[in-house]
């Protein structure tokens, strides 16, 4: 990366740090903003000053592949023309992907652009899921005593990713490309930890900080195996998960999981999780000939 490239790279992230709508490490950041040809940035600028955040994701949002918008810093409310224009160059580049057909684009709307919902209603987007962000506590129970967990390296890295291409294929969670998925998980600390049975990859999953000063944590991911359904795969995950918790030192862990999820919001439920805010995803159909 040239001395340029890592300057803007680092303002982009610092701005998504200052002026966040989505809670984000900075790792995570530096992940999405450099530069790859699956994803896309996508900034506003007024008077020389970057206003708007975000990136695009080509084709990863969900089962029907559509791209998705993902939304990292507002430095102040937008008015409509503003993101009208920052909507008309999102659907632009979605619709020169070079497919035959129709292309759909998901937009994540956070809790500060949810004055723009009447707008995007009038240009055709419709509620399609929601994504809810739950927090729960970290007690000093539940100890784990599952000998089948262990760190993801690079001796079973291919076997973690085929676990985490497998598991979200089947949710509306955007599957992240193969070098994305790799160099988060081994890049991450603490480590990724994968359940193994009969051999193979049956659950994977990874916290991080969210702010260790507040000792809160997050809940990256879990990952299960569809193979393995009916082996308390959800159960065992967090029991790992809070065991890693306290380990690190964590009072509280956030996580977020689709509306449409509903094993997991169960299964968060019966973990003391509780629902503290909510992005919508809409979505909108884009055919080659609208304008």
């Amino acid at each position: 990366m040239t001395q340029n490239a890592a300057h803007e790279l680092e303002s982009k992230v610092l701005f998504a740090l200052q002026h966040p709508v989505s809670q984000t490490e900075r790792g995570t950041l530096a992940q999405l903003l450099a530069a790859d040809s699956m994803r896309q940035v996508l900034d506003y600028w007024d008077a020389g000053e970057r206003v708007l955040l975000a990136v695009l994701r080509e084709g990863g949002g969900g089962p029907a592949g559509a791209s998705q918008l993902l939304f990292l810093g507002c430095l102040a409310a937008l008015d409509a023309g503003a993101f009208s224009g920052f909507l008309n160059e999102a659907e632009r580049r979605v619709k020169s992907e070079g497919a035959e057909g129709g292309r759909a684009l998901e937009l994540v709307l956070p809790a500060p652009l949810a004055c723009m919902r009447t707008l995007l209603t009038s240009r055709g987007y419709s509620h399609v899921y929601t994504y809810l962000t739950l927090v729960a506590e970290v007690g000093l129970t539940r100890e784990s005593s599952d000998a089948e967990w262990r760190d993801v390296d690079v001796s079973n890295l291919d076997a973690a990713y085929a676990c985490y291409r497998d598991a979200f294929r089947e949710t509306a969670v955007p599957v992240a490309s193969p070098e994305e998925a790799r160099a988060v998980l081994l890049g991450a600390d603490p480590r990724p930890r994968m359940l193994f049975a009969g051999g193979e990859a049956a659950a994977v999953l990874r916290v991080a900080w969210l702010d260790e000063a507040a000792r809160a944590a997050q809940l990256r991911f879990v990952c299960r195996n569809p193979r393995f359904r009916g082996q308390r795969l959800g159960d065992r995950s967090l029991t790992e998960t809070f065991r890693i918790l306290r380990r690190i030192g964590a009072s509280s862990v956030r996580l977020d999981v689709a509306s449409t999820n509903r094993a997991a919001l169960d299964l968060y439920d019966r973990w003391g999780f509780r629902r503290v805010e909510q992005e919508d995803v809409l979505r909108i159909a884009l055919s080659s000939d609208r304008t």
